[in-house]
């Protein structure tokens, strides 16, 4: 009787398990294109926290062995250019590589690279936190919506390099 109970927990166990891989197998894959508000303002957050935090060590870089963003071993040190460091909040807020979605680590090719189907062009009135200001030779995350923007200036962003400070906050 006992051993009925052990067996049939573990089948549901195992039921449970699966089916929860099966949703975040499935929900990974268009990641990229369709995260929620939630996460949007997740990353937000957290990216605002790193720029506090972590500013007054980070170095511009954009030498082959800096690529990926990345601190030095003791933390004392984080290096990073403007792709690099959007990449770097991606993965570790979201746990999602913006590399394998086309994003590139060189921001002039970021605006052909960008276009396929993980991503898509936006008004900056339409610009949501986390999505990326690309231009040619540069990169910038959006930290707030602006309804009323018409054009990348007037909404909230977050710079990950090029000039002192490297990582900043412009506002509008």
């Amino acid at each position: 009787k006992m051993m009925r109970k052990i067996k049939s927990l573990l089948k549901k166990l195992l039921v449970s398990f699966l089916i929860c891989y099966i949703v975040l197998l499935n929900t990974s894959s268009s990641f990229a294109r369709n995260f929620d508000d939630g996460a949007r303002s997740f990353l937000a957050e957290q990216t605002q926290q790193f720029i506090d935090q972590y500013a007054s060590i980070t170095i511009y870089s954009t030498e082959p062995e800096d690529v990926p963003a990345h601190f030095n071993s003791d933390k004392s040190i984080f290096y990073s250019c403007c792709t690099t460091g959007i990449a770097y909040m991606y993965e570790i807020f979201l746990g999602l590589d913006i590399y394998s979605c086309g994003f590139n680590a060189y921001a002039a090719t970021n605006k052909t690279s960008l276009r396929n189907e993980y991503w898509h062009e936006v008004s900056p009135a339409e610009a949501k936190p986390g999505d990326i200001l690309v231009r040619d030779g540069h990169a910038e995350m959006v930290a707030a919506a602006n309804p009323s923007a018409s054009s990348t200036r007037d909404l909230r962003h977050f710079n990950f390099g090029s000039s002192d400070p490297v990582l900043k906050v412009h506002e509008p």
